[in-house]
């Protein structure tokens, strides 16, 4: 099932969703506890640990024994990935991943990655001509080179 607040993938024996911390009855969110917006990215392991008891257990259920610190990274893993998916859904620019790879030659941003495809292609169409372009990894669209 999905959460339908982080849109995660969680499972339905769960009475929370382990990326938002949303509370979640079939799927659906139920209200949202004053400690919703806490960040696990800023508890302690003992508070953790004390919070998601109930969760470990069910996890543990489904998934084997599992030490403290693998539960606690687990958590702290599932959190940051909901946040990454949170900011990079946002419309403001300002939370916008994009990447930025620059041109070494004229700094324009405007770079695609070459392909394996294409590689094997050009490889195919030149022969042994093409091994210097292909052991480039971008391809500039503004002035053309490869790097």
């Amino acid at each position: 099932m999905y959460c339908p607040k982080c849109k995660m993938n969680y499972s339905d024996s769960f009475d929370e969703c382990v990326y938002c911390e949303v509370s979640l009855v079939n799927g659906e969110i139920i209200a949202e506890a004053s400690g919703q917006n806490d960040n696990v990215l800023n508890m302690s392991n003992e508070e953790i640990l004390e919070k998601y008891s109930e969760y470990r257990v069910k996890l543990e259920n489904q998934v084997g024994k599992m030490t403290d610190m693998e539960f606690i990274n687990g958590i702290k893993s599932a959190q940051r990935d909901s946040l990454i998916l949170q900011y990079s859904n946002q419309s403001n620019n300002e939370y916008e991943i994009k990447p930025t790879v620059k041109c070494p030659y004229c700094q324009s941003t405007d770079t695609k990655k070459i392909t394996n495809t294409s590689k094997a292609l050009h490889t195919a169409v030149f022969g042994i001509w093409s091994m210097g372009r292909n052991s480039k990894n971008y391809h500039c669209n503004s002035c053309g080179s490869d790097f």
